[in-house]
C-alpha cells in the first residue's frame, strides 16, 4: 500500500500529465508570390462581346469543375442565359470556353509572362478602351505547396467575367458583364501538399477593363504545448522522481 504523501505526489503527477494539452500555434501566412499570366485578344467581332451589360455578377455560367483539358466548361445556364450579355457561344464540342484558345481569327495570343501578387491592372488591348482593337482575356495559373493542412484566402475583383479554380474546383464565381465588382472573399480548406490555382478572365464590353487578385496561403504548424502545461508536467516528473528515491531509501 502506498502512503498518502506518495499517493498525493503520484496523483499530482498524473494530473500534470492530463493537463499536458497541445494547442495550435498561430497560422503562418505564406503568400503566393507570382503566377504565369497569358494574355489573349477577343476580336471586335467575337460572338460573345458587346451584347449588353448585366450590371451585377452572374454566377453559374460555368460548371463547378475544370475540364480534363484544364478549361472552364459551359453550364446549362451559360448556354441559355437570357440576360443582357446573352448566352456564351464560343465553346467547343466538349463545352470548353474558347476565350483562352487562339482560333478562327476571333481569339489571338498576345503574350505570356510572370506577374506578382497582389495583381491590379487595366487590361485594354493596346491601351484602347473603345473596342476597336478588341477585348482582353487572360489566364493566370501556378502551383503552391503547403507543409501541413491549411487554407487559401482569395480576393478577386473584375470587369467583366472572372473565375478562380483551386485544384480544378470553382471557388470564386464573378461571371457576367459588369463594372468592376469585388467578389466575396473566399477561404478554402486544403490538405498538405502541392496545389494548383487557375484564374480565367475576359473583358466583353467597352468602357472599363479591370482585374485585381490577391491570394494568401496559411497553414497550421505542428501543435506545441502551452508553457503552463510544460511547467505542470515538469513538476509531475520531479514528483515521480522523489517517490522513486523514497522507495529506494526505505
Amino acid at each position: 500500500m502506498i502512503g498518502w504523501p506518495k499517493a498525493l505526489t503520484l496523483a499530482a503527477a498524473a494530473a500534470s500529465l492530463g493537463a499536458f494539452a497541445f494547442t495550435a500555434a498561430p497560422a503562418e501566412a505564406s503568400p503566393i508570390s507570382g503566377l504565369t499570366a497569358t494574355f489573349y485578344t477577343l476580336a471586335p467581332n467575337h460572338p460573345d462581346v458587346e451584347h449588353g451589360i448585366d450590371g451585377a455578377a452572374v454566377t453559374g455560367l460555368v460548371n463547378p469543375t475544370l475540364s480534363a483539358g484544364g478549361l472552364p466548361t459551359i453550364s446549362a445556364l451559360g448556354a441559355s442565359y437570357g440576360g443582357p450579355s446573352g448566352p456564351i457561344t464560343d465553346v467547343n464540342a466538349a463545352g470548353e470556353l474558347q476565350w483562352w484558345t487562339p482560333h478562327g481569327g476571333i481569339v489571338s495570343f498576345v503574350s505570356s509572362n510572370t506577374v506578382s501578387l497582389p495583381y491590379n491592372e487595366h487590361l485594354f488591348p493596346n491601351g484602347s478602351s473603345d473596342g476597336a482593337d478588341g477585348y482582353t482575356s487572360a489566364r493566370l495559373d501556378g502551383t503552391f505547396s503547403l507543409p501541413s493542412a491549411g487554407s487559401i484566402t482569395i480576393n478577386l475583383g473584375s470587369d467583366d467575367d472572372a473565375w478562380v479554380f483551386v485544384d480544378g474546383n470553382l471557388v470564386v464565381d464573378n461571371g457576367g458583364v459588369h463594372a468592376d465588382i469585388v467578389a466575396p472573399t473566399k477561404t478554402s480548406s486544403l490538405s498538405a501538399g502541392t496545389h494548383r490555382i487557375d484564374v480565367f478572365y475576359a473583358d466583353r464590353h467597352t468602357v472599363q477593363s479591370q482585374l485585381t487578385l490577391d491570394a494568401d496561403v496559411s497553414f497550421m504548424p505542428l501543435s506545441v504545448p502551452e508553457p503552463a502545461s510544460m511547467a505542470l508536467l515538469g513538476a509531475g516528473i520531479l514528483g515521480l522522481g522523489f517517490v522513486r528515491r523514497q522507495r529506494r531509501s526505505t
